[in-house]
């Protein structure tokens, strides 16, 4: 009987032996493998084995401000951006006056990237007839869209990767407000691929998006020079090239763009929209609104 050394455990073991125990181990180690894939490709959203680091910086973003607010609602309303209630019900109407202005219907289907707490579901509730998806990567943003829309027919629902959770050529409309913002561009164009998926011949996307070519943008990025070294919310700035570019490449059709100091689209109820008096108003980003042909 012919005996093999085994250095690595200082053993001295029978070949067959050996050769079985290799064998095994070999076996455990793809299984092994093969769960470890699992897990990755069916982990939660959110979890920490699927966390990009635009989810974390965002989940993290949501945790200090609930942390630091008295009030939670406070809260939620401040990590979309709106340091008041009466500026959170501002924007939303503001947001609901641009979709309409771009074509939204009663009956459309539309999905809300990056909706939030829920600042324009809330002005959409009552109005919007057609199916509504809400999408957005803070679980607790998503309770409070839920629950302040009280539409029990719309979905929302927590991602983390950059497709959107619905059938192709099913959509009318889809909004990204301040999403690809918290992007990079490379990640931007490969969510503008999949939103392209899931519109309907015919339908669009409106977005927003920061531009150098508005003065009083640049404090955007002198806050992200301050925030060199630190784990923070991304504030991408794009160029009105690369919303040409991705356009062309993507098979969109660049409907128009306006920077966000261009008032150009009208608030029809100028009584609920607060102290906006003004007949045409803008959002405080750059929008572009993109067509898929048919």
């Amino acid at each position: 009987m012919r005996i093999t050394p085994d250095e690595s455990i200082g053993l001295w073991v029978p070949q067959g032996v050996y050769r079985k125990i290799r064998q095994k181990l070999g076996e455990l180690v793809k299984r092994l493998q093969a769960v470890r894939s699992a897990t990755r490709l069916s982990a939660a959203p959110g979890e920490a084995a699927a966390k990009p680091y635009f989810v974390r910086a965002y989940v993290e973003h949501t945790k200090r401000l609930l942390e630091s607010w008295g009030s939670r609602e406070g809260a939620l309303q401040a990590a979309v951006g709106s340091a008041t209630p009466e500026d959170y019900e501002m924007i939303g109407k503001l947001e609901k006056a641009l979709l309409i202005y771009a074509g939204l219907r009663p009956d459309d289907t539309l999905v809300d990237i990056g909706c939030g707490s829920g600042r324009l579901a809330v002005q959409l509730s009552g109005w919007l007839e057609g199916h509504y998806l809400g999408t957005d990567v803070v679980q607790a943003l998503l309770d409070h869209a839920t629950h302040a829309s009280a539409s029990p027919d719309w979905r929302f629902e927590r991602v983390s990767g950059l497709t959107v959770p619905t059938g192709s050529d099913s959509v009318d409309m889809a909004c990204a407000f301040s999403v690809f913002t918290h992007l990079r561009h490379e990640e931007s164009y490969v969510y503008m691929r999949d939103i392209h998926r899931v519109l309907k011949p015919g339908g669009r996307l409106v977005f927003t998006f920061l531009e150098f070519a508005v003065p009083a943008l640049w404090a955007v990025m002198e806050g992200n020079i301050a925030s060199i070294g630190k784990e923070a919310v991304l504030n991408q700035f794009m160029s009105l090239d690369a919303v040409e570019a991705f356009a062309q490449h993507l098979g969109f059709e660049l409907v128009e763009v306006h920077r966000s100091d261009d008032p150009f689209f009208p608030v029809m109820d100028q009584s609920a929209a607060g102290n906006l008096r003004n007949e045409f108003h803008s959002l405080g980003q750059s929008v572009a609104i993109y067509r898929k042909p048919g």
